[in-house]
């Protein structure tokens, strides 16, 4: 697919495997490059910006473990603003062997429930538009 003036949704965005890749995604020029992550960072967010100028980066605050009805509504604000999203990216992900229950809720019900968000705005079947979505996933090996 290729990215040029389209409009982008990245979910975990700022950090790590997330942030190198939006680096390489706003070098290519979609029109809104649209961050949802957990914590701001206004470094990363202005190094974003100066990497394309001719790119809008927006930042929204948003935790993957919120219910499926607040993502919603904050796709409806963004889909106010952008009025379509071109491509959808999943890149929450953590791995805590203490704490199982919010790896899953990270890993796997964020990603879940973020996708089904969308499709609200995008199902074809409704009349949306469609769209494309990407899971970013990593897995971390240790030798014991």
């Amino acid at each position: 697919m290729a990215i040029a003036n389209k409009n982008i949704i990245f979910v975990a965005a700022l950090g790590g495997i997330g942030l190198a890749t939006s680096k390489e995604i706003v070098k290519r020029g979609p029109k809104n490059f649209i961050v949802l992550d957990r914590i701001e960072d206004p470094k990363a967010i202005a190094e974003l910006k100066a990497l394309n100028p001719k790119v809008t980066v927006t930042f929204y605050p948003y935790d993957v473990t919120v219910p499926v009805k607040e993502t919603v509504k904050l796709l409806t604000t963004i889909f106010a603003k952008v009025k379509t999203i071109d491509l959808l990216i999943n890149g929450a992900g953590i791995l805590d062997d203490h704490q199982i229950e919010r790896t899953i809720a990270i890993n796997f019900t964020g990603l879940v429930n973020t996708t089904t968000a969308i499709m609200e705005f995008w199902d074809k079947r409704k009349g949306g538009p469609g769209g494309v979505i990407a899971n970013i996933c990593s897995v971390t090996g240790f030798n014991a």
